[in-house]
C-alpha cells in the first residue's frame, strides 16, 4: 500500500473496463513506487490519461483494450507512475482534457479499430509505434464523443441517447468516421441513432457501400451491418431520398425513411449530437 515518500503506480490490473481501480489489495502488484532522484523522470503529473495495455493473451476477445486514468482516486498525490506494460496517451507528458481521454478510449475500444489492428499485427503485443501509425478522428470529434458519453447516470434515460448526423456520401471519409463513432457509442452503452441527410442517404442504398473502405476503418458496408445488428437506428431523410428517386426497396433492409422530427424529439429530450 502507498506509504510516505511514495507515489501511485498503476499496472494493467488497476483498470476495469474504461475506469481505474486503485489501490488494489487483492493482487501481488505494488500500488506505489518510491519517489527519489532516480525515479522522478518517470512520473507524470496527476491528470486524465488514456492508456492501452501492451499485452493481451490469445484467448482474449480484443487486442486493443483502452482505459481512462481518473485523477480523483489518487487522493492528494501530485504525480503518478505507469508500469511499462501500459501505453500512455498524453500531451507533452501532461494529462489530457477529460473528454478527449474518454473519446480516445471509446474510439480505440471499437470493433473496427480492433479488427483493423489484427489485420496488420499478428502478435498479441500493442506497441506505441503501432498506435502512432493508426489514423484517428480529429481532436474535435474525439472530444465530442467523450462529452457525449461522460458521466451519464443510469436514471437519466434521455441523456443516454446519441444522435449522429451524416451528410457525406460513400466518396467521403467522414461517412466512415461517423459510423465508426456511432458503433463506439453503442459499445459505451449509449442508444445511438444515425440521421442520414443530403449525400449521406447514398450510403444506405443497397450495394452502394460495398466497395468503400477508408483505412484503418472497416469497409463501410460492414460498419452499417454492425451498427444495425447491434440495435442502432438508421434514419434516412425523406426529401433527400425522394430527390434521388430512391424508394424503400432501394435501401438497406432496416433503414427507416423519415423526416427530422424523430431526431428533434431526441435532441429536445437531452440527446447528445455529433455531425459528420
Amino acid at each position: 500500500m502507498p506509504e510516505p515518500g511514495t507515489v501511485p503506480l498503476v499496472y494493467p490490473v488497476h483498470f476495469n473496463g474504461q475506469n481505474t481501480v486503485w489501490p488494489r489489495t487483492d493482487v501481488k502488484k505494488p500500488n506505489a513506487i518510491l519517489r527519489n532522484v532516480e525515479t522522478e523522470k518517470w512520473f507524470f503529473p496527476i491528470g486524465f490519461y488514456c492508456v492501452v495495455r501492451r499485452f493481451s493473451s490469445k484467448e482474449e476477445k480484443r487486442r486493443i483494450m483502452a482505459s481512462v486514468v481518473q485523477p480523483d482516486i489518487f487522493a492528494d498525490a501530485e504525480v503518478l507512475g505507469f508500469e511499462n506494460h501500459l501505453n500512455v496517451f498524453h500531451q507533452r507528458k501532461h494529462g489530457l482534457p477529460e473528454a478527449l481521454a474518454r473519446g480516445l478510449a471509446m474510439f480505440l475500444n471499437t470493433t473496427a479499430v480492433d479488427e483493423y489492428f489484427r489485420r496488420f499485427n499478428g502478435h498479441t503485443q500493442v506497441n506505441a509505434t503501432d498506435l502512432k501509425l493508426m489514423k484517428y478522428p480529429s481532436r474535435e470529434v474525439l472530444i465530442a464523443l467523450g462529452k457525449a458519453a461522460k458521466g451519464i447516470p443510469d436514471d437519466q434515460e434521455n441523456t443516454r441517447n446519441l444522435v449522429v448526423v451524416i451528410t457525406h456520401g460513400i466518396d467521403h471519409e467522414l461517412s466512415s468516421a461517423g459510423l465508426t463513432i456511432a458503433c463506439g457509442g453503442i459499445t459505451a452503452g449509449l442508444k445511438v441513432s444515425i440521421f442520414l441527410t443530403s449525400s449521406g442517404v447514398d450510403i444506405a442504398r443497397k450495394r452502394a457501400a460495398d466497395m468503400t473502405q477508408v483505412k484503418p476503418l472497416d469497409p463501410l458496408s460492414d460498419l452499417i451491418r454492425d451498427f444495425m445488428a447491434r440495435g442502432g437506428n438508421l434514419w434516412a431523410c425523406t426529401p433527400c431520398v425522394k430527390s434521388r428517386g430512391y424508394t424503400e426497396q432501394d435501401l438497406v433492409e432496416g433503414v427507416v425513411i423519415t423526416g427530422a422530427s424523430k431526431m428533434h424529439e431526441l435532441i429536445k429530450a437531452g440527446a447528445a449530437t455529433l455531425s459528420f
